[in-house]
């Protein structure tokens, strides 16, 4: 009796050391590590019921978290290996799940995406049965990110969107900033920096600075490789250096290695050969610590390029060839090619043409036959300058033909994944009952930062007043408008009232409606003036919203003996603020009925045109428009030559609010008139996207 308690004391003392290790194995690897020597030492001593069984995998499996945070893989491997058998043994699918998804980042890490993938579908198979909501949520990112690597990036947006959806379903903080960082490197693909940038913002908000500067650092790395594919060396160097300050606080040579080839990359562009060379020098000496052979292997690339850059055509000769040793070690068919034709560029720069020629070759060969057509087309480029340096200009034509077939071949392709990734995110809007609203973040991570809160502090202050100033008027003279309009009713509905009196109440409610139209255009007005209207957009279908206007207007065109015809294309999408559009064409639509005569047809038609544009006009048969007119004609408080036919009032502010509403959705309003008396067609022309 007293040996079972001390069993259960024992046990219960390990499983408390796991429990703490399971939370920080990542963030302390060190001190994971000795504390698991520990929990070996203890489980050794006891017997190796399933009890210990179950602790003795755990330990394994925290071992391999440290190892894999300390950039160890062979090591991690061996340790996750170990937990999933035990596990196995005793059916501990939750856990095997999650030894799983460890194995899984290991192979990636390592760059063996195809064995990654198979560990993280795994996982998700035993997640799935399981009902385990967060655990498939990550099973997904995680799949997303292989296929993202492999370039299947319509396959990897498709599982992080339905990550995504789980994790927000969840409340995951954690998950969902992983996931949106992952979402903003498609953006970055796609080269839509501004998605991208607020993707990475938005993570990084979600991350806790004290318990997660592993990820902060990665995503502060992504964002540098936007700023530096913008041509921003100066915020690019800055986010890389922090990068590398925090990757070392932790520990993480993985992360510090990507740091120093990314400030070798900015100082490269920068021309600055010296500190590039140092940089990539330091960054392959973590990635041989941490045994990263491809990784070396593209940043003595990058040696080579920088070696070529300063006219050293024997160093980068040599640099490469130790790439391509490494490359042809591993088998990286595609890197392989790409050095290869490195080399021959750089053996042509030596007009050493003959080999040259071999090297350039034997790309051709290697390409053609594993259908790298990228590859391909580089090294027929390559080929077809040697001959045309050698004079050869026949040889020299075809294979400058054969670079031109082949990359207009590849462009085809990129273009078709780029489609497909649009479809995919077409597809995920449509698919969301409420789309994301676009974020307006401060995603400034320099000296520029505190510029930024205060001129955002200023805009709040300005904001707060503009929305206080609105209120009063709101208040102080559309509410007492509202009540002499009712009263002005009230006196017209009683018919025993004298006829001066039912005439005067008309004329006071006829007045009073004008006023209180005016006073909604001007606070509209300013509104638009002081940038306070933030347009809510969403997937629209336009037809149905024309026909809506359209229709809150029958009865005034009716009252005039008017007709409104339709003409409208049905399968018109356009992302519009429905509210602020719908007040666009309602003022369109009440300006040719009110300035139709008595009797005339009014057409209202919607078509697509060329560049993805859609065009709605509005025509009446009123008065026309004089060259007067058109050059005042969005104009504030303008008044025209033409006057409502049926004693309709007009503010002179209607067509100014429609401009400036339609310009916030980067379209453009216009008018046409052949002349007086032969009516106006009045244009909107909006995006799609």
């Amino acid at each position: 009796m007293e040996q079972r308690q001390r069993e259960n004391i024992a046990l219960e003392e390990v499983r408390a050391k796991l429990a703490w290790l399971k939370e920080h194995a990542a963030q302390k690897p060190k001190e994971a590590m000795r504390q698991v020597e520990d929990i070996f030492a203890s489980i050794n001593q006891h017997t190796q019921t399933d009890e210990w069984c179950e602790v003795k995998a755990e330990a394994y499996h925290c071992l391999s978290l440290a190892q894999t945070a300390l950039a160890s893989y062979d090591e991690a491997m061996q340790a996750g290996r170990k937990a999933l058998l035990l596990f196995k043994q005793i059916n501990k699918r939750n856990m095997m799940a999650s030894v799983l998804n460890n194995l899984g980042r290991i192979e990636y890490y390592r760059a063996y995406y195809h064995k990654s993938l198979d560990f993280y579908n795994d996982s998700l198979t035993l997640r799935q049965e399981l009902g385990d909501k967060k655990g498939i949520a990550a099973a997904l990112n995680n799949i997303g990110l292989i296929y993202h690597s492999i370039e299947n990036h319509a396959a990897a947006l498709k599982c992080y969107e339905e990550s995504l959806a789980l994790k927000r379903e969840l409340g995951d903080k954690k998950g969902i900033a992983s996931t949106l960082n992952n979402i903003g490197m498609i953006h970055v693909l796609l080269s839509d920096y501004p998605k991208a940038i607020e993707c990475y913002t938005e993570s990084l908000n979600l991350r806790d600075p004290k318990t997660e500067i592993r990820e902060i650092t990665n995503i502060q790395l992504n964002i540098g490789e936007v700023y530096l594919s913008l041509g921003n060396h100066y915020n690019a160097l800055q986010l890389f250096e922090e990068a590398l300050t925090m990757s070392r606080e932790i520990g993480d040579k993985r992360l510090e290695a990507i740091a120093l080839r990314a400030l070798g990359n900015v100082y490269h562009e920068l021309k600055e050969p010296d500190k590039a060379l140092g940089f990539y020098q330091e960054a392959i000496a973590r990635f041989e610590e941490i045994g990263l052979q491809n990784s070396i292997a593209t940043a003595l690339g990058n040696i080579a390029s920088v070696h070529e850059s300063k006219g050293e055509y024997d160093l980068a000769f040599e640099y490469y060839q130790q790439s391509l040793q490494r490359l042809r070690e591993l088998g990286d068919q595609s890197t392989i090619v790409r050095i290869t034709v490195l080399i021959g560029k750089t053996l042509i720069a030596q007009k050493n043409y003959n080999l040259a020629k071999t090297y350039l070759t034997e790309a051709i060969a290697t390409s053609e036959k594993h259908s790298m057509r990228r590859q391909s087309y580089e090294a027929y480029e390559q080929m077809a300058m040697l001959h045309e340096q050698l004079g050869d200009f026949e040889s020299a034509y075809r294979a400058y033909q054969n670079f031109l077939t082949i990359k207009e071949a590849v462009f085809n392709e990129e273009q078709g994944k780029k489609i497909a990734v649009q479809q995919a995110l077409f597809e995920n809007e449509l698919a969301r009952k409420e789309a994301e609203r676009h974020k307006q973040q401060n995603i400034e991570l320099t000296k520029a930062l505190d510029e930024m809160k205060r001129l955002k502090a200023i805009a709040e202050e300005a904001n707060a007043f503009k929305t206080e100033l609105l209120g009063i008027a709101a208040h102080d003279l559309k509410n007492p408008l509202q009540s002499v309009i009712g009263f002005a009713q009230l006196i017209q509905e009683d018919k025993e009232n004298k006829p001066k009196t039912l005439a005067a109440a008309a004329t006071i409610e006829r007045v009073a409606q004008r006023m209180y139209k005016l006073i909604e255009e001007l606070l509209n007005n300013v509104k638009l003036d002081m940038t306070g209207i933030s347009l809510c957009k969403s997937k629209v279908v336009v037809a149905d919203l024309l026909r809506a206007v359209v229709a809150s207007y029958q009865a005034n065109a009716e009252k005039k003996s008017q007709t409104i015809e339709l003409d409208l294309a049905e399968n018109c999408l356009a992302e519009l603020d429905a509210e602020r559009m719908h007040e666009v064409f309602e003022n369109l639509v009440s300006n040719a009925v009110k300035y139709s005569p008595k009797g005339k047809t009014i057409r209202v038609s919607l078509k697509q045109v060329e560049g993805g544009a859609i065009r709605i006009a509005v025509k009446d048969e009123g008065q026309g428009l004089t060259e007067e007119d058109k050059s005042k004609l969005f104009g504030k408080f303008q008044r025209l030559s033409a006057r409502p036919t049926g004693g309709e009032s007009s503010t002179g502010l209607g067509l100014s609010i429609a401009k400036q509403l339609v310009e916030l959705h980067g379209g453009k309003i216009w008018a046409e008139s052949e002349r007086e008396n032969k009516g106006a067609t009045f244009f909107v022309e909006l995006p799609t996207q």
